[in-house]
């Protein structure tokens, strides 16, 4: 069993107010990893072409910003006593962030044209998969 404690000099002090500053909120960290990745990508498909760009930038968009509503109809009013609460929104969240995902790209395919979609799918799938893969783990014993 491993104990967590605080590192030699370093004092855990509670900050002022109720709830997290919004520097310290893990959500904001990975949403801001996503904007990055999604116009990385959108950049690098600017090399291609203004198509690919485009679709790239969407397919990013649309993940970051689906994402986005996620975190914010779960941690809202986020108590961690309230533990029933907490799952029931985080799936009430998650269909949320599919059916804007869904509408989204089918706004995309009614009105952008052309639309490259592997650029799409792709900026999507990258969007999605990367940042929580470079995201550091909490809690993990030095």
């Amino acid at each position: 069993m491993f104990i967590l404690r605080p590192r030699q000099g370093r004092e855990v002090v509670p900050k002022a107010g109720s709830g997290q500053a919004l520097d310290d909120n893990p959500a904001v960290g990975l949403l801001s990893r996503q904007v990055i990745a999604a116009l990385v990508i959108a950049g690098l498909g600017l090399l291609i072409s203004k198509t690919v760009a485009v679709s790239a930038i969407l397919g990013g968009g649309i993940a970051t910003l689906s994402n986005a509503v996620f975190a914010y109809w779960l941690f809202k009013r986020y108590r961690a006593d309230q533990l029933q609460a907490l799952v029931a929104r985080f799936y009430g969240a998650e269909v949320a962030k599919i059916g804007l995902a869904l509408g989204l790209f089918s706004l995309a395919f009614v009105y952008v044209k052309p639309l490259n979609l592997p650029a799409l799918f792709g900026a999507y799938l990258v969007v999605q998969v990367v940042p929580v893969l470079l995201t550091p783990r909490s809690g993990a014993v030095r």
